[in-house]
């Protein structure tokens, strides 16, 4: 069903979200990979995006701001085909991710976002899991 579709990678994405606050960042890893993995399957790009959102968040905590915007640059992307903004309680928390990003990755901010909107589904995914860029 519709809602299962959504709930699962929401939950996911949520349990994700706690990981990383609380500094566990393979378990963060974990559960956002497990999200974005169920987005891709069932084609939930909203949910994608707001996944996609979250391992920005990890990315930037764990030191790796380019990753971290280019996975915001695949976000509004996603967020764009599917003409679905973040919800409107939603819209601070998103304010705050893409400050806090662009700010940690100054001057590299608007390449990496841009690297970000060309990226597919299964590429966030990479992102995540992969390797980063944190050596360049």
């Amino acid at each position: 069903t519709k809602n299962s579709r959504f709930g699962l990678p929401h939950a996911l994405t949520e349990l994700g979200r706690v990981e990383a606050k609380l500094g566990r960042y393979a378990e963060a890893a974990e559960h956002l990979a497990s999200a974005i993995e169920s987005t891709i399957t069932d084609n939930t790009r909203p949910a994608l995006a707001t996944a996609a959102e979250a391992a920005a968040v990890l990315k930037e905590r764990q030191g790796n701001p380019k990753d971290a915007a280019r996975l915001l640059g695949a976000a509004h992307r996603l967020r764009e085909q599917s003409e679905m903004p973040p919800y409107y309680t939603y819209r601070p928390l998103h304010e705050i991710i893409v400050r806090t990003v662009r700010t940690a990755a100054a001057d590299s901010f608007e390449e990496a976002f841009n690297e970000g909107l060309e990226m597919r589904p299964e590429d966030i995914q990479g992102l995540l899991l992969g390797a980063d860029d944190s050596g360049k």
